[in-house]
């Protein structure tokens, strides 16, 4: 008896065991069909993450989408550095915001061909999408994003200098009038020694040099202005180098922080002045997210570019097993009302109150502030309070004059391959890693720095990557009509 009883003993277990199985087998196929599409995001993580991502999935449930997503950020400052570990290490994930400076986007075999899979599963966003858009975003014909879709008419971004408004009201600063660093100096002079708590020009390690230059692999680049398509280092052009020791000028006189090779941003510092990208209508996106009224005057004139075409994008992993489920969510950020504002904007009640149907304001105690450049589009997007009303004829007077001034790049649609020469792009990469940081805020000194890394770009092969440039670029324009 005991030895029929062990052998029921083991049969019953081998019965139950296979039951298991069998039921994870149920739920690793109920998942397969429910699947769980990973978003990076560029942004510093947020309190309030996990009830948005939850409330998110409840809407996506609600919709019957077939999937749900989780929402992952990365500090914008190590985003790109991160999202490029991801990539190389063969982690598995589904869509990661993108751009020309970020995710390492132009290298081929990163992210999915979605040139069929945009028209097909996101026919919406498609009918968004610019020629212009699209021409700057391909990649020999084909697209490796989503981009973005704005939808106040503007063709392109423009670089800004912005300052508080407070300060520039109480000291009358005639802000409007001063179109560069240099215009600026008399001023933040003054707040240097008049206002001690401000900052007077905020910079930090994710701070650009503003120069009329399309870059094409950092420091290479084509001048816009001059409609030129010769490849040149920046860091041996005059006009980068007076820039650089005019920033190395403020930052030994006390006008940039001591720390801002290293320290990321940080929206919420007290500030005179600092500099970003924006548009006509853009000081109410800035004044919500510095939580400080702004106002800003344009130093540079707006660019259509490979660069402003890719600033914000969606891309599907290379290696998503979801591609298709990720396109449809693509396209629902872009035209879903619902989510686009939850994700952007987080839960109302908690992140934000409306004003009225369409137009929100944030909540001090905000749990969830994301920057919305993540998202690509803003069609569907609450209008900020206090934002200009874009459908009035006098905005779209003001876009239609801001879109003359624009100037194409001479390299528009072109992408650079850069397979070739993988080795030498790794190691301009590292050299710039290494020495561009503390150029771009003023905090060492600039013909050493310069002598140095130009030094050590010609030891990694960067004559040789410029000369592949622009022998691509050579090839390039012989198939432009």
């Amino acid at each position: 008896m005991k030895k029929r009883s062990k052998w029921i003993g083991a049969v019953t277990i081998l019965a139950l065991s296979t039951i298991v199985l069998g039921a994870c087998g149920t739920s690793k196929s109920s998942k397969e069909k429910d699947p769980t599409l990973i978003w990076y995001l560029a942004n510093t993580p947020q309190k309030g993450t996990k009830d948005v991502n939850d409330k998110l999935n409840e809407v996506l449930k609600e919709k019957k989408a077939g999937y749900q997503v989780s929402m992952e950020f990365i500090d914008v400052g190590d985003y790109d550095k991160k999202l490029n570990i991801i990539n190389n290490s063969g982690e598995e994930f589904d869509i990661a915001f993108t751009s020309g400076w970020a995710g390492n986007f132009a290298k081929i075999g990163t992210y999915k061909d979605v040139t069929d899979l945009l028209p097909k599963f996101a026919p919406e966003t498609n009918e968004l999408l610019s020629e212009e858009t699209i021409k700057g975003t391909s990649q020999n014909g084909k697209l490796y994003a989503v981009p973005g879709v704005n939808g106040q008419g503007y063709k392109t971004n423009a670089h800004y200098l912005i300052f508080n408004k407070e300060l520039v009201e109480k000291y009358d600063i005639p802000y409007e009038k001063i179109h560069s660093l240099a215009d600026a100096e008399p001023y933040l002079e003054m707040i240097k020694e008049k206002e001690p708590e401000y900052i007077p020009l905020n910079y930090d390690k994710a701070t650009s040099v503003y120069i009329p230059y399309e870059i094409i692999q950092r420091p290479y680049a084509v001048n816009y202005e001059k409609g030129s398509t010769e490849v040149v280092n920046i860091y041996e052009q005059k006009d980068t180098i007076e820039q650089l020791k005019l920033l190395r000028k403020y930052y030994q006189a006390g006008y940039i922080p001591e720390d801002a090779a290293v320290k990321s941003p940080d929206p919420k510092a007290k500030f005179f002045a600092t500099t970003g990208e924006g548009f006509p209508g853009a000081d109410v996106v800035w004044t919500n997210g510095f939580g400080t009224e702004v106002v800003s005057t344009p130093i540079l004139k707006p660019l259509v570019s490979n660069a402003s075409s890719r600033g914000s994008m969606l891309s599907i992993s290379a290696r998503s097993k979801h591609p298709e489920e990720s396109m449809k969510f693509i396209n629902l950020i872009n035209t879903d009302k619902e989510i686009r504002n939850l994700v952007g904007y987080g839960i109302e009640g908690t992140d934000y109150k409306k004003a009225d149907d369409n137009e929100i304001e944030i909540l001090p105690d905000a749990k969830y502030e994301v920057a919305q450049f993540n998202f690509g589009s803003n069609v569907v997007a609450y209008n900020l309070k206090g934002a200009l009303d874009y459908s009035t004829p006098e905005f779209k007077e003001i876009i239609s004059d801001y879109n003359k001034t624009a100037v194409t790049s001479p390299i528009l649609g072109f992408t650079y391959d850069s397979s070739k020469l993988g080795t030498e792009s790794a190691g301009i990469s590292s050299v710039l890693n290494e020495y561009q940081f503390a150029l771009n805020v003023g905090s060492v000194d600039v013909d050493k720095q310069l002598e140095q890394m130009n030094k050590k770009f010609k030891e990694a092969g960067g004559d040789r990557v410029k000369e592949e440039i622009q022998s691509q670029i050579d090839d390039w324009k012989k198939t432009q009509k």
